[in-house]
């Protein structure tokens, strides 16, 4: 599988002003992104004369100047339109990446019929998005495995004092990533005791999509959805860039539990992304060390799998148990 043939989300659209050009990471390099009547264009963010940045020059008249001695190139398609010094062109034209702007996201692939992944289509009740000073594999395990909120998230996700329960979970490989099923939970920490009864036995199902998507889905006893997360991630060379959208379905009460959702879900990002560069940090100093698993550990076995062997890959149904 072709990491290139997949969209990467880089940028939030409201980030984007138009005919600002605007510098974002994609696959460890600069690219350079425009908004122009309505349509979206990246590039290499290279001038070929010199390599200045073209992030830092300026749009005008259809055209991305140069900041350092101002040669142009063309919005539609990269090509250079003039070089003052001689007052015309010369034959050169800039790199092209695909973009395209979904989900509230701008998304960039070096493949024009490259893979957009399926989200959900409206707006999210919560948006929040950041830098985490670790590797985007770690990151993304982090996301999806449930077995540090008992300790990270003490009391809000789950508890240390809480008694453990015994959770099945039925592991179900997909064409593109997999998906794991968990059994009802009792609430445990301050976001489930806080909701209405028929919201606090939650059955949960975690989704990854490879390359970069997770999923977490809560669903109450008659089958509802009553919220989800998506954790949409990309690399920034020894950093990871995160979008968090989250969807709530609590009725009519939704809009009143959304200023302290913000707030809880915040703080759960926030103490994240401390154990992650803590994590990172010490990895650091210690090269070269392996990591111990047992079948506890599936959800991260197999992310690193899709994105690091793909032999390992697990192609049948299995079941596992936790002590959640």
């Amino acid at each position: 599988m072709n990491f290139n043939q997949h969209y990467t989300a880089v940028l939030s659209s409201d980030l984007l002003l138009d005919e600002k050009p605007t510098k974002v990471i994609f696959q460890n390099k600069s690219v350079v992104v425009i908004r122009s009547n309505g349509q979206i264009r990246a590039y290499d963010d290279f001038c070929p004369h010199r390599g200045a940045p073209l992030s830092e020059g300026f749009f005008r008249d259809g055209q991305l100047h140069c900041p350092y001695h101002g040669w142009s190139f063309s919005f539609e398609s990269g090509e250079n339109t003039n070089v003052p010094v001689k007052n015309e062109p010369v034959k050169c034209e800039l790199k092209k990446i695909h973009a395209i702007e979904k989900f509230g996201l701008i998304w960039l692939c070096m493949e024009v019929d490259g893979v957009m992944p399926t989200l959900l289509d409206e707006k999210a009740t919560i948006f929040t998005s950041g830098v985490i000073n670790a590797l985007v594999h770690n990151s993304i395990e982090n996301f999806l495995e449930g077995s540090h909120t008992h300790y990270i998230h003490d009391g809000l996700i789950r508890s240390q004092k809480t008694q453990r329960q015994n959770i099945k979970a039925y592991f179900v490989p997909t064409e593109t990533g997999f998906k794991v099923h968990y059994s009802e939970e009792p609430p445990k920490g301050l976001i489930t005791k806080l909701t209405p009864k028929k919201y606090k036995n939650l059955k949960s199902v975690a989704t990854y999509i490879y390359p970069n998507l997770t999923i977490l889905e809560y669903f109450n006893q008659e089958d509802e959805l009553i919220s989800r997360f998506e954790g949409i991630f990309s690399s920034r060379n020894e950093e990871t860039q995160y979008f968090a959208r989250i969807f709530l379905n609590f009725g009519i009460i939704t809009p009143l539990l959304k200023p302290f959702a913000t707030k809880v879900f915040k703080k759960v990002i926030q103490q994240d992304v401390e154990i992650l560069e803590l994590q990172n940090a010490n990895l650091k100093t210690h090269p070269g060390n392996k990591f111990v698993s047992d079948n506890t550990d599936l959800v991260g076995q197999q992310i690193f799998a899709w994105l690091f062997d793909q032999d390992k890959i697990i192609k049948e149904p299995t079941q596992f148990n936790l002590f959640w």
